[in-house]
């Protein structure tokens, strides 16, 4: 479908515009932006403003904004990557919340993929943190001689609750301990 026909359609005008009206405020993948558009639909089943933002039309909008550069699911997903990788996750959890936000899951695994053989995850700040976590813990049953001994396995947990690989973890805990 070529670019004057959808503008000179008034409804995939409105979603064009909609579209235009949410990338403006927040950067998203393309998948998110045709379910916000298309929950509008869902959320005011009585208007006729809505009553033509299916998914499909939808998806007739979207090649348009990609060939004009709004919308590009690699250079959003390497924006979510590079704020969530200086974080205290590992490639695990950073995996699924790129997931929730609906990015491909080529794209996802295509990224992760070279960072991990480009770069090793700098660990610094999660050693700090299971630091931390290690005085809480010791701190908090100092004077219960059975969670004592379950101080190392809870660090282990949280590690791996925050998508830590075995020898990453592993690492982490000859660091601290």
């Amino acid at each position: 479908m070529d670019t004057e026909h959808i503008l000179s359609d008034p409804d995939l005008k409105n979603i064009y515009d909609k579209m235009l009206d949410y990338l403006s405020k927040n950067d998203m993948a393309e998948a998110r932006l045709v379910d916000r558009v298309h929950r509008l639909q869902l959320r005011y089943p009585r208007s006729e403003r809505y009553r033509r933002y299916s998914k499909e039309n939808c998806r007739v909008v979207i090649p348009l904004l990609r060939e004009e550069g709004y919308v590009d699911d690699e250079r959003y997903a390497r924006r979510v990557f590079d704020s969530l990788k200086d974080k205290r996750d590992g490639l695990r959890m950073i995996r699924q919340k790129m997931l929730r936000r609906q990015i491909k899951v080529t794209v996802v695994d295509e990224l992760l993929k070279k960072f991990s053989e480009a770069v090793r995850q700098d660990l610094t700040k999660i050693t700090e943190a299971a630091r931390k976590k290690l005085h809480q813990l010791r701190d908090k049953y100092a004077s219960d001689p059975v969670k004592k001994f379950q101080i190392r396995q809870k660090v282990y947990a949280w590690l791996a609750m925050k998508g830590y690989s075995s020898e990453e973890t592993a690492s982490i805990s000859r660091k601290i301990f």
